[in-house]
């Protein structure tokens, strides 16, 4: 067993993360240095277990390591603010700007206010981006779906607008993958090929037949990473052609379906 305070047991949670970290105590959000500042003082000594950059837990009396919720856990070892988003968007991608701040006061986005007075990037999901690029790539998600869902609830004028924001994102984000497909680049496919994959790439990606890792490829449920966007795209083909000969696809949808089945298939082939 391992005695010390909860400060103590904080700080080597906190040692080898940066200070934009975000840290759980269950109930709130701190960053390193406030949580370390809200300890400040506490002199009960107590028994832990401290995984460094993970978790904090409490030692039982059998000297077992307790398990259920943590003490403490990391949420994110590193993340960005709201304010280094928008600054970083306005000095590269000015152009973009008014579309990320509106995705940024949208339900897409949950503020985490952390108790060090700023305020952090935290999505609807849960999910906290830990770099600029990766909350703009999510950006451009959010916008790709207000531009084109059905039906279109915008005006062209804001659906051209949203498409420029894109269009000025993609260009700063990186432009492959080193092992995998990452939906960016399916995106960027689709709008080179006349539109081609718009329905079919979506709705298989967001099904449970893909995963997604953390640095946002594509994994097939067998494990299998397609290598290319056409590969992802013909298996996906594949998959929407059966959902609508099966009628999982509704009827009412089928025809817009094989329409797009058929540009995609169309394109794959050239």
């Amino acid at each position: 067993m391992t005695e010390m305070t909860e400060l103590e047991a904080v700080r080597r949670l906190c040692a080898p993360l940066g200070e934009t970290a975000i840290i759980s105590d269950g109930a709130d959000d701190w960053t390193p240095a406030g949580l370390i500042a809200e300890l400040e003082g506490d002199e009960e000594v107590l028994d832990l277990a401290v995984v460094p950059g993970e978790t904090v837990r409490r030692i039982d009396h059998e000297g077992y390591i307790e398990i259920g919720e943590p003490t403490y856990r990391v949420r994110a070892a590193g993340s960005v603010t709201l304010d280094e988003v928008e600054e970083w968007t306005a000095e590269h991608i000015p152009e973009a700007l008014k579309a990320v701040q509106e995705v940024v006061a949208s339900p897409e986005v949950s503020v985490r206010p952390c108790y060090d007075g700023r305020e952090y990037w935290v999505w609807e999901s849960g999910e906290i981006p830990t770099t600029v690029l990766d909350a703009l790539e999510g950006v451009t998600l959010a916008l790709d779906v207000w531009a084109h869902e059905e039906p279109v609830s915008i005006s062209p004028e804001e659906v051209a607008e949203y498409e420029e924001a894109i269009k000025g994102i993609d260009a700063v984000l990186p432009s492959s993958s080193p092992d995998g497909v990452s939906w960016p680049e399916v995106i960027r496919w689709a709008d080179a090929h006349g539109g081609a994959g718009r329905l079919v790439a979506p709705v298989v990606w967001s099904s449970p037949l893909i995963s997604v890792r953390d640095d946002q490829c594509a994994v097939w449920e067998s494990g299998e990473i397609p290598q290319t966007v056409e590969e992802y795209l013909s298996a996906a083909a594949d998959v929407v052609e059966e959902w609508v000969a099966t009628g999982e696809i509704h009827e009412s949808e089928a025809g817009a379906f094989r329409e797009d089945l058929a540009a995609l298939r169309a394109a794959l082939e050239r």
